[in-house]
């Protein structure tokens, strides 16, 4: 198992041994979607250069930062939230979160081959996949059209991550998550690409209410995720008439039964997720009457 990573045993200095506790982790709970046989969101966890080169949405691992490390934070969601990994089979134990968190915590050290937490490009192609490689990782992403190249230079300059869907290089996805700036919030500035906007995630970003005036113009939009922000009712009322919307993640935001009022008229909304919000028993069986089909998680 990976034995060009047959260093000396980290445990003397107390810090966590990726060879010998990390990697196991990855290989029982997380091959079956993301190593040489299959590469769920383009992602690898099956060898160091695979592990930091990430997956379609950028990195997974952030050394020293846990929290902001999707390997790690996505393993800790409640088990019906869209995004638990694994999606498959059983979840990491308290003992492996708590493993694979030092371990990133510490810097994402993989030994002395590796040069510390910290890959040199120059080693990182040296170092031999557990699996062999002759199944190689689709592109992350297509080429974009000539047209839409500068718009999306700028927008990444603001701080978004703009990503195709489904590898079609007409349909955009966006995430907020690291976007600081104000600026980057307005939605006027994704005018160029209003109409193949399909998915906004605003996840764990600074998102206010007032940022979502407009919305409901992007004609393509079938997903948002607000989780973990601070918009409140005030934000859903700016929906209205997106009818295209399939999906919306409210986990832990300040919504509450008003704001469920209205997404009644949202026939077309198959997903909906409201846990740690404001909304009741009542307003959830309220909305449930309204749109019969809409999975409703709370």
């Amino acid at each position: 198992m990976l034995a060009v990573l047959g260093v000396a045993s980290l445990h003397a200095n107390g810090t966590v041994n990726f060879h010998e506790e990390v990697f196991p982790i990855f290989e029982d709970k997380c091959f079956r979607c993301h190593s040489s046989q299959k590469q769920k969101g383009d992602l690898r966890l099956d060898s160091p250069i695979w592990i930091m080169q990430g997956g379609e949405n950028g990195d997974v691992v952030i050394p020293g930062d846990p929290d902001e490390s999707p390997v790690y934070y996505m393993t800790t969601y409640p088990e019906d939230d869209p995004d638990y990994m694994p999606s498959k089979g059983d979840g990491l134990t308290e003992a492996e979160q708590e493993l694979l968190r030092r371990w990133i915590a510490e810097g994402a050290n993989f030994g002395d081959v590796m040069g510390g937490s910290m890959m040199d490009s120059a080693v990182a192609e040296s170092v031999s996949s557990k699996y062999t490689d002759e199944l190689p990782l689709p592109p992350a992403s297509y080429e974009y059209s000539v047209s839409v190249v500068g718009i999306v230079h700028s927008l990444e300059e603001l701080g978004l991550r703009v990503d195709t869907v489904n590898h079609d290089a007409e349909l955009f996805e966006l995430t907020y998550t690291y976007a600081d700036e104000r600026e980057a919030y307005a939605l006027r500035k994704l005018d160029p690409i209003a109409s193949s906007v399909v998915k906004l995630n605003y996840g764990r970003s600074k998102v206010r209410d007032q940022d979502l005036i407009g919305i409901n113009g992007f004609e393509a939009l079938s997903y948002v995720d607000l989780r973990r922000t601070r918009i409140t009712d005030e934000a859903l009322a700016h929906f209205e008439g997106l009818e295209s919307l399939e999906y919306l993640n409210l986990f832990e935001t300040d919504v509450s039964d008003a704001g469920l009022k209205s997404l009644r008229s949202f026939a077309g909304l198959k997903q909906l997720y409201v846990r740690g919000t404001q909304v009741t028993t009542a307003g959830i069986r309220s909305l449930q009457k309204a749109i019969p089909d809409l999975k409703i998680v709370h």
